[in-house]
């Protein structure tokens, strides 16, 4: 901003320039979105996953008797591997795509990212086991019916690991927890969850 003058000296306006930032904030913008989500489904990813389960289990007080605790579940399509033999590659992804944003449509969900290739986790405020589990079918049942891609139908399921965050546990213990719990639905049959059981009481 600059103050204009006349011949004697005396003030008579000024000049002021704006300058347009709104394209520049844009692009910032996009570029935090690209480094903090997945660019296949649009999900966060796995770096930014984790550091929300880190701040959200920093914050849950060390007492057992509490009203709510973190939740993740941990999830895998079943038989993406024969559906990309038998589809191609490009069917899969839109599969994956599909599924995604189904399960990120699930009300009861925090957050969900894709974790790699077909896992994806997401994490939630339950009050029960029982509520988990609850949470847990909602998931599975977002993709019973077959989904619809370039004119033909798709079946796919899901196999769902559940673990509820025990006082003092570290993030990258409750996701092993779940990851287990995943694998074992997976050994079970597929298409359905298993609970992990809870460890030993911390300190």
């Amino acid at each position: 901003t600059g103050v204009l003058h006349d011949v004697s000296g005396r003030p008579t306006g000024f000049v002021t320039q704006f300058v347009d930032i709104t394209e520049a904030r844009a692009a910032r913008e996009q570029l935090h979105f690209l480094a903090t989500h997945d660019p296949l489904t649009g999900l966060l990813d796995r770096r930014e996953l984790e550091r929300h389960l880190s701040d959200v289990m920093t914050k849950l007080p060390s007492a057992t008797a509490t009203t709510s605790t973190v939740c993740v579940l941990f999830i895998d399509l079943d038989g993406l591997k024969p559906l990309n033999d038998t589809y191609g590659h490009a069917r899969g992804d839109q599969v994956l795509t599909l599924v995604a944003q189904q399960v990120a449509h699930v009300p009861a969900l925090d957050v969900v990212a894709r974790y790699g290739g077909d896992e994806f986790v997401a994490v939630a405020q339950v009050a029960s086991t029982a509520q988990a589990v609850e949470i847990a079918d909602t998931i599975g049942q977002v993709v019973n019916e077959p989904l619809s891609i370039d004119g033909g139908e798709i079946e796919v399921s899901l196999s769902i690991g559940v673990a509820l965050a025990a006082p003092g546990e570290s993030p990258a213990s409750v996701l092993r927890r779940a990851d287990a719990a995943m694998y074992q639905a997976k050994a079970q049959g597929r298409s359905q969850a298993v609970v992990a059981e809870q460890p030993p009481t911390l300190a």
